[in-house]
């Protein structure tokens, strides 16, 4: 029997690295064992995503070299929670993503400054944890370098929640965070709800799902986004609240914007996570919503691919068009 040429055999084993390396990921070390032609095959797959987390930050002891593996990585996520500090700076002191290689990094705010101050032509997205977008791209001490936001294409950031309450139309913050980075093309908007209110359908929390979506309809108007993911969780959840977004989705008919209602994110998952607290910290949440974006990340799920679409369980609106065939798409 004649041999396979030996691209096919690359193409199998590669397509074999991309299938298991998210679920399965033991098997996909399995495959990059074979032989060291094979290891090195499939090793800017297998070490595409690192995650650092309380859970294995121990398999990266200070003072060992990691550049065989971190010359990879072009997606690193650090839990903001419970990594030992000291063995996460020291990998990110390591990691020194090519120009152009589209790195991304899902940290805590501190981490992710130093590092944006060293690399700051090399990484293209971030996703910053615990602190307003106006607070990292357009003001205060904190402001991310110039240099930087004018490259930055992917961005996961929390709507600015300070004052929930006010005017729906201010949403000079849109127009801040597009001029900060003109370049964005992937953005993410986290609307997280942790303290309850008196009934499950308040006007409150109807009340911030039309000021997010009157941001959406700003946001919208930009020639360079791509796409556009709202992410809905905690107590706003409820029936009015995915109403209004439903008419949003129909109202924009916009292919780029999807909106993602979020159901890990409850005081159900979090009397799973924490069980005997009775009424959950802020912190606690944090804790929670750092725990799904791990998982996430482990599992190579992200929000704006539609090949890995965030977990099915969570209800999704998004506009299809159907094309010249009779087919619908996204």
């Amino acid at each position: 029997m004649d041999l396979l040429p030996v691209e096919i055999v690359h193409e199998v084993l590669l397509h074999a690295a991309r299938a298991l390396v998210g679920e399965h990921r033991k098997s996909a070390t399995n495959v990059a064992l074979v032989c060291s032609d094979v290891y090195n095959l499939v090793s800017p797959v297998l070490y595409h995503t690192l995650v650092v987390s309380s859970r294995n930050d121990h398999k990266f002891p200070l003072g060992k070299d990691f550049t065989r593996v971190l010359q990879h990585v072009r997606y690193m996520h650090i839990s903001g929670t419970d990594t030992n500090s000291t063995i996460a700076h020291d990998l990110l002191s390591h990691w020194n993503p090519r120009q152009g290689s589209n790195a991304f990094l899902d940290a805590p705010w501190a981490f992710t400054k130093d590092f944006v101050l060293l690399h700051s032509t090399a990484l293209r997205g971030v996703r910053i944890i615990n602190m307003t977008l106006l607070q990292g791209l357009c003001r205060g001490p904190d402001r991310l370098l110039d240099s930087f936001c004018l490259n930055l294409t992917h961005l996961i950031a929390y709507i600015p929640d300070d004052d929930w309450s006010a005017d729906v139309s201010n949403t000079a913050w849109v127009h801040e965070m597009l001029s900060a980075a003109p370049a964005l093309t992937h953005l993410v908007l986290l609307v997280v709800v942790e303290e309850p209110e008196e009934s499950e359908e308040s006007e409150a929390y109807v009340q911030i799902a039309h000021r997010s979506s009157h941001a959406v309809r700003r946001l919208m108007s930009s020639t360079t986004l791509k796409c556009a993911c709202l992410r809905v969780a905690g107590h706003i959840i409820c029936a009015a609240t995915e109403a209004v977004f439903a008419d949003l989705v129909e109202e924009l008919q916009d292919v780029r914007l999807r909106i993602w209602f979020d159901p890990r994110l409850t005081e159900v998952s979090m009397s799973i996570f924490f069980p005997g607290v009775e009424s959950p910290t802020v912190n606690c949440w944090d804790d929670l919503d750092n725990r799904l974006a791990t998982e996430d990340s482990l599992a190579g799920r992200d929000h704006w691919s539609p090949e890995q679409r965030p977990p099915t369980e969570g209800t999704v609106y998004q506009y299809t068009r159907t094309i010249s065939d009779g087919s619908t798409v996204a």
